[in-house]
């Protein structure tokens, strides 16, 4: 997935890339969920480029990179409205840099690349497009990593460490009141995974409110056959959705689970070791994988991405091959397909294009009589 091993666990899972192919996928989705009386998206499709995602918001934005084959050196992207990716900026002596997140304002954070390590950075738009700036450090600290900001500009993140992978020392910054210490000013020593509009931080199994200092251990509250719940992102309502393992020491199995306050984890899938959760939007639909990207609506059921795409996008020769996607309360979706066709590969935004319309009823049939 990443040339480099010293990128962070927290990134890889959100990063999309090429699985099994969608024979496995449609074993894994094949019988779907209990459906309401509406249908899901049909999907047309859009190819951004070489690359993989990161994140899509509200307004058809979705950022990524690019690894250079021999060298391992990121690029940072960003695509508009469907638009081929761009190359945002790096600060003056970056060798590379790779966004993590961003809000509907269009301001990107992400991780540079400099001599001293690496650094936190932000990407912030204008009509004469994106202008880069370093994040500021904690009191002692030489690297730092940013993992995602909220709508309203709050960020957060934590120490880069050895192997220049985020590593606790987590940290909360927003103009008006700066840099803050997590362990310093709550004597909460945590990584942080992200941030929602409500100032909520999510930390694999624990939540922190802001506003009211308020921290909640939520993996703990899991299914007891399975080991505490790792939390991957949350949504604006405090909606979480995680996978954790099995405690068995003979199957390796991980799973998917949707955090809803105040009613618990529900599980959504996974019966393998490649189950990876990724994103969870607004409405409260999640993004998962498993051998191929699986998409779960809510009211909907559960269904394979590469299912949804609109037949004529199909019938073009494009497939869906990221383990995984993400999407924004539009129902667009964000990950990584390839064309049989004209060779592309790479990063791919879906757009919803009425609804996956019911196959023809079957004619021509009449019964027979057999033997028993």
């Amino acid at each position: 997935m990443w040339a480099k091993a010293s990128i962070s666990e927290f990134l890889m899972k959100r990063i999309l890339t090429s699985a099994l192919g969608l024979g496995s996928l449609l074993i894994l989705f094949g019988v779907p969920g209990v459906h309401a009386a509406d249908a899901p998206p049909a999907y047309t499709l859009q190819f951004l480029g070489e690359g993989s995602v990161v994140g899509i918001n509200n307004r058809t934005m979705v950022v990524g990179f690019r690894t250079h084959p021999s060298t391992g050196v990121q690029t940072p992207l960003v695509s508009v409205s469907g638009a081929p990716w761009s190359v945002l900026p790096t600060p003056a002596g970056a060798s590379a840099a790779f966004p993590t997140d961003l809000n509907d304002a269009g301001v990107v954070v992400g991780v540079a690349t400099l001599p001293g390590g690496r650094r936190a950075v932000r990407w912030i738009p204008s009509d004469a497009g994106y202008s880069v700036e370093l994040l500021p450090l904690l009191p002692g600290e030489l690297a730092s990593y940013a993992t995602g900001i909220n709508n309203l500009g709050e960020i957060v993140g934590a120490r880069a460490g050895i192997l220049g992978t985020p590593f606790g020392f987590g940290w909360f910054y927003s103009d008006a009141g700066g840099l803050v210490g997590l362990d310093a000013a709550y004597g909460w020593f945590a990584t942080p995974d992200g941030i929602n509009d409500g100032g909520v931080i999510l930390a694999g199994t624990q939540t922190f409110d802001t506003r009211t200092g308020t921290l909640t251990d939520v993996g703990l509250s899991g299914p007891t056959q399975y080991n505490p719940i790792g939390g991957v992102d949350i949504n604006a309502a405090g909606q979480i959705v995680g996978a954790a393992s099995l405690r068995s020491t003979s199957l390796n199995v991980v799973s998917v689970f949707k955090y809803q306050p105040g009613d618990g984890w529900t599980f959504l899938s996974g019966s393998s070791r490649y189950t990876v959760a990724n994103d969870i939007n607004n409405l409260g639909d999640v993004g998962w994988g498993e051998l191929g990207a699986g998409i779960s609506f809510v009211g909907l059921g559960n269904y394979a991405l590469g299912s949804l795409l609109d037949p004529a996008t199909a019938a073009a020769g494009w497939v869906i091959t990221g383990n995984g996607c993400l999407l924004n309360d539009l129902r667009e979706v964000a990950t990584v397909a390839r064309n049989s066709v004209t060779g592309q590969s790479g990063a791919v935004v879906l757009l919803p294009a009425g609804t996956v319309a019911p196959p023809d009823a079957p004619t021509n049939l009449f019964a027979a009589p057999h033997p028993a």
